[in-house]
């Protein structure tokens, strides 16, 4: 078969994915009125049984807070079957900071945390429900407190990462 036939039949086992989708609102006094929509696809990888998926969510708010996630498992074919799950994740959140001096006074100050998170596992499955692997983990985060008189001051930045196994 030609390249063309190969890159169709993929397109036609792929593409017809039954996808199902929400959008939701919701109230909240720490970030108002929050409108949201999530999508989920199910699939199946070519020559694979069991149905892999894919989900976005993504929300925001009236305050400027927003996020969007993605994340899923593909389950693969072949002389030795594996599945890889993945997260990402990223979200900015200005927010008021609430809390207590030394004094015992109560203040606020505004912040923002912006974050951004990913996951992998790829993972070789020994059987239908047993699968074996390694696992990432990355993470940033940035914290901005702006009012520098009434609160601790200044940006704040935060990596961090890890690389680990998986056993399921």
């Amino acid at each position: 078969t030609s390249a063309q036939e190969k890159w169709n039949a993929l397109v036609d086992n792929v593409m017809q994915w039954p996808v199902i989708g929400v959008v939701y609102p919701t109230y909240s006094p720490e970030t108002n009125w929050s409108f949201g929509a999530s999508v989920q696809a199910c699939f199946n990888m070519p020559q694979e049984t069991i149905p892999s998926t894919f989900r976005v969510t993504g929300c925001c708010t009236l305050n400027h807070q927003w996020q969007i996630h993605a994340s899923g498992t593909l389950y693969m074919a072949g002389k030795t079957p594996w599945l890889l799950y993945f997260s990402s994740r990223y979200r900015d959140y200005p927010d008021r900071y609430y809390g207590w001096d030394r004094d015992h006074n109560r203040y606020s100050c505004y912040y923002n945390s912006q974050r951004a998170d990913v996951t992998l596992q790829p993972m070789f499955r020994l059987r239908h429900n047993w699968a074996v692997g390694s696992a990432f983990d990355f993470l940033w985060e940035k914290t901005n407190l702006r009012d520098v008189d009434s609160c601790f001051a200044g940006p704040s930045e935060t990596l961090m990462w890890g690389l680990g196994g998986v056993a399921m």
